[in-house]
């Protein structure tokens, strides 16, 4: 009997030390890193990160513009990004501008534009000709929102 409550215990012990150690080591690719923390910045900064296997991966650390694409005509273009409008995980990342998968950006909308303008010959924005009462001339930039991918 003596012999049968050694040998569970013996089995007790190697399965503890086998739990205690699997906790505490960890593999290399098991490795985290502190994360980036994108800005909006009219300077772009971008950092190299040397990953497993002598790899290298681009770490964007301020961005001002991105690769959009209008969902309904299939039309990807480059443009600039003018304000984080809304972040569903934490306004925080609003506040500061921190740029985030699933982040509402607002950015311009004149490549797109111009993409339509070319298609259809159909100018986007503008009314059909009415009559003389007041001219405006669109000097601004003209926003459009997307969600940051």
């Amino acid at each position: 009997m003596v012999a049968v409550f050694s040998h569970l215990s013996l089995i007790s012990f190697i399965l503890f030390k086998f739990v205690f150690v699997s906790v505490l080591s960890f593999e290399r690719y098991e490795l985290g890193r502190q994360p980036a923390n994108t800005k909006l910045s009219s300077n772009k900064t971008v950092r190299r990160v040397r990953v497993r296997g002598g790899n290298v991966k681009w770490r964007a650390l301020r961005l001002d513009t991105g690769n959009y694409s209008w969902g309904s005509e299939a039309v990807t273009r480059k443009t600039r990004i003018l304000d984080v409008a809304y972040n569903a995980s934490n306004n925080e990342l609003v506040r500061t501008q921190t740029l985030v998968k699933s982040a509402i950006v607002q950015v311009d909308a004149t490549p797109f534009k111009h993409w339509y303008l070319q298609h259809y010959g159909v100018e986007i924005g503008r009314k059909k000709k009415a009559p003389a009462a007041s001219k405006k001339e669109a000097t601004e930039v003209d926003p459009c929102y997307f969600m940051f991918l």
